[in-house]
């Protein structure tokens, strides 16, 4: 069987004209890696985008965001994170495939193998405020549970934005998935889940947790310094942007990781 490849984008902080980040324009960012995916991943299968689509989830960033994304030339699934807003995402994306609770959560089966996609946005705050860790509901877990046990034996991969586990950024590990111990209590008990991926970080990690191997990949924008004891997590830096790609075959998950 001929591998299927994933592409993965991950933080893409949007904003509105003319505002940037670190001098940097989070749209012509996305539009360099666009050309390069195109050029580089023509036969990809599929996009995923594991949130913070926006930096503030403003209306006009989602406008932004749905014209650049027309250049992506294969099928694009998106998910949200803290620093978006649902209802706002919604309002422009009405099309985007959501649970019967309408969390921005979906399935994918290709190639042998089950794509989970899951929505982490804790917006319980007050009004729309996001907070900044990540949270699974007992409605979300429950997706997630069902789209495992649907799976029928498929080797499964989870996407979410939110590491669930702690990563050694000291800032970053106090806002990961707030209830990550229940989310691996459930996977734990399906053991076709073969690879989680995320974003949130702003840095390429990888590695093993609870015997579950995971890969986080940076930011297409600006990036956490490399220093494990930082508390502040609105610290970013210059450096190149950076897409996954997941390589899907009858022996196993190859991730590869593309500066642009």
């Amino acid at each position: 069987m001929l591998a299927h490849k994933i592409v993965v984008l991950t933080d893409l902080h949007f904003l509105t004209q003319g505002n940037t980040i670190l001098a940097m324009d989070p749209a012509e960012r996305l539009s360099a890696a666009i050309r390069k995916i195109n050029a580089t991943v023509p036969d990809a299968a599929h996009v995923i985008i594991t949130g913070d689509l926006t930096h503030l989830g403003e209306d006009d960033a989602y406008v932004r965001l749905r014209a650049v994304l027309r250049d992506i030339s294969a099928p694009v699934t998106l998910t949200v994170g803290n620093h978006d807003r649902r209802e706002v995402f919604l309002a422009h994306f009405p099309e985007v495939a959501k649970d019967e609770n309408g969390f921005i959560q979906s399935v994918i089966d290709i190639g042998g193998y089950r794509l989970i996609v899951l929505d982490t946005l804790d917006d319980s705050g007050a009004g729309s405020q996001a907070i900044s860790s990540g949270y699974l509901c007992e409605r979300r877990l429950g997706f997630l549970e069902q789209a495992l046990r649907s799976a029928d034996g498929r080797p499964a991969i989870i996407f979410m934005h939110h590491p669930p586990h702690k990563v050694g950024f000291v800032g970053m590990d106090r806002i990961r998935l707030r209830n990550g111990e229940a989310f691996y209590e459930l996977i734990s008990g399906f053991p076709n889940v073969k690879q989680i991926i995320c974003g949130h970080v702003h840095r390429s990690i990888s590695g093993v947790h609870n015997g579950i191997t995971f890969a986080i990949f940076k930011s297409t924008v600006d990036q956490q310094p490399f220093d494990f004891s930082l508390t502040d997590t609105k610290l970013s830096i210059k450096e190149a942007g950076e897409f996954g790609v997941l390589l899907l075959s009858e022996h196993g998950v190859v991730v590869q990781a593309e500066d642009f």
